[in-house]
Formats: C-alpha cells, structure tokens, sequence
C-alpha cells in the first residue's frame, strides 16, 4: 500500500506515468486522484498553521498570533505551485508574499530565464525557503543544482538540507567541499 509520504512524492511529480506504476488507476480515477492529494496537502498545511496560531495563544504570544492570522496563501495553486504546496505542508508554514513574489521573479517565466539579484534581511528566507525551494525547482536532470551556504552557516544548512530534501522531496543531496588554502592541498 501507498503511504502518505509516497502520495506526496506522485503529487509533487505530477506526472501521470509515475501515477500509473504505482496505482494502476485509470486516467479519470489518476486525476481524481491527484485533485484529492492537492487537496489533502493543503487542508494539512491550513490545520498545522492553525495550530502553531493557537500554540502561540496558549503561550499568551498574541502579537505574533495575529500576526500568523494575517498569513494567506500568497498564490493561487497550480501546477508550477506543486513544490510549494509539498514544502509548506512539510514544514507546516505558509510562505510570506514577498517570499512567493520573489520565487516568481527568479524563476524561469515562459522558459525565458532572465538573471536576478534579490536581496534580503536576516530572517528574510534565503536559507530555509530559497535554497530548498530553488536546489528542487532548478534541478531539471540536465542542469545541475547547486547551494552555497554562508560559512557560519554551513553546518547547519548542510544538516538542514539532508534531512528536509530527503522528507520533503525524496531528492538525494550530494556534498562538495572546496578548501581554498595551502594546507588542505
């Protein structure tokens, strides 16, 4: 049987082959399906937000309660929206507006890839959001992926990386370290 972290995975493919191995369905019971996953994933990812909402209740945390409550889903859900869905209901989060605005301005649009220089605060994503999000969207099996993490952040951001690409995306990561001095020539 399938489990949820393999309906998951169909999902975040979409790709009806992959569907057809693992289920046997018909192409009507494969979209059915596949409407009811996408639907799963982001009634799940609405009830963890809502319960980080009241754990912060409870804890008499209420301005950043409210400020939670203010948090909606920052796109319309689609296809090109699968890897978000899949990584918001993992971590049970929902991305800000300027972090989904700035995903849709760097990423490739209408197959033009134009080149973008974003910055942001401490705080602002780039780590947890844009570098998971990014290593997974980019990767299409002919370009390579790759994440540079700032040097204080290495260890954790490698750490970080293993473990949500692996439960999140069934994707393998690899380690590549460069050591620019003498004594490790």
């Amino acid at each position: 049987p399938l489990t949820i972290d393999d309906l998951r995975i169909l999902f975040l493919r979409g790709d009806k082959r992959f569907y057809e191995e693992a289920t046997g369905l018909d192409d009507t019971s494969l979209l059915a399906l596949d409407h009811l996953i996408g639907e799963y994933l982001l009634v799940k990812r609405r009830a963890g937000h809502a319960n980080h909402i009241l754990n912060d209740l409870r804890a008499g945390q209420l301005e950043r309660a409210g400020e939670k409550l203010l948090i909606t889903q920052g796109y319309t859900p689609t296809e090109q929206t699968r890897a978000l869905i899949v990584f918001e209901e993992g971590l049970e989060l929902y991305l800000r507006p300027d972090q989904t605005e700035s995903l849709k301005k760097i990423l490739p649009r209408n197959g033009v890839k134009e080149s973008v220089l974003l910055q942001k605060i401490q705080g602002g994503g780039k780590s947890l959001v844009f570098g998971h999000l990014l290593a997974l969207l980019k990767a299409d099996g002919f370009h390579l992926s790759v994440h540079v993490a700032p040097t204080p952040q290495y260890p954790t951001a490698i750490q970080d990386m293993h473990r949500m690409s692996d439960r999140l995306f069934q994707q393998k990561e690899r380690v590549l370290e460069y050591h620019d001095s003498k004594a490790h020539n």
